[in-house]
């Protein structure tokens, strides 16, 4: 009886060891399939410009992303500039046609989400940067099997991502929403740039329905970037 408990608690234990690494290991290959662990430590800044569809509506966009979790996005919305940026510590905004017309601090959700953002990405030293990987198993959409991994943020955050099992890319993604609604960004037409592999197609559905969509038309790595750029004028 002892040594049958003995070998159900070994059995047991390798269970969850093989939980942990699979999930590692779909992070890893994820990272080699773009570009690799090293290329992507070596980015100092990017950016990128894009177009933006939302309610109907196209805006020209470009954002500046640097070490240090620094982000600044640039919207022109029919000749007026809209700037949502965070530094590494304060997130801020101008957005005239809100009525937003200075540099202003964000509160609430909006900069909670401005805080959790990650330059590495999540699967990059995941485990020293207090991020949890979690593998959930397969789950089919449309037709298809995709490794499902759970990423659990410090703040306790988690996001679900999708990974094609052949490609080893993410195909999609579901994270938490304001309204308790589950937001779901589609991932394609993944494109190299310098080396690493971006999506440049991206579409985020709430509810089913479409409320944004973003196409990547460059990825510029190590630019010439101000660093002022991300820190709130007069701050």
């Amino acid at each position: 009886m002892k040594k049958t408990l003995f070998l159900l608690i070994i059995v047991f234990l390798s269970g969850i060891s093989l939980k942990a690494q699979s999930a590692r290991q779909i992070a890893d290959d994820y990272l080699k399939a773009t570009g690799g662990k090293e290329q992507w430590k070596s980015l100092q800044n990017r950016r990128i410009t894009m177009g933006m569809k939302m309610q109907g509506f196209e805006f020209p966009a470009v954002m500046y992303e640097a070490k240090g979790n620094k982000q600044r996005l640039e919207i022109n919305v029919e000749g007026v500039q809209i700037i949502q940026a965070f530094d590494g510590e304060v997130a801020w905004v101008v957005s005239p046609p809100q009525g937003i017309t200075q540099p202003t601090a964000m509160t609430g959700p909006q900069a909670e989400s401005a805080k959790e953002y990650e330059f590495l990405g999540e699967f990059i030293d995941s485990e020293s940067r207090g991020i949890k990987l979690e593998y959930k198993g397969e789950e089919e959409a449309d037709g298809k099997t995709y490794w499902h991994v759970d990423v659990t943020k410090k703040s306790g955050t988690t996001e679900e991502y999708y990974f094609d099992k052949e490609t080893k890319l993410i195909a999609f993604m579901k994270t938490p929403g304001a309204n308790g609604q589950m937001s779901t960004t589609f991932y394609s037409d993944y494109k190299a740039f310098d080396g690493i592999k971006y999506p440049t197609h991206l579409v985020v559905k709430t509810g089913g329905m479409t409320v944004q969509e973003l196409t990547f038309t460059k990825v510029e790595h190590g630019v010439d970037i101000d660093p002022s750029i991300f820190s709130m004028p007069g701050n």
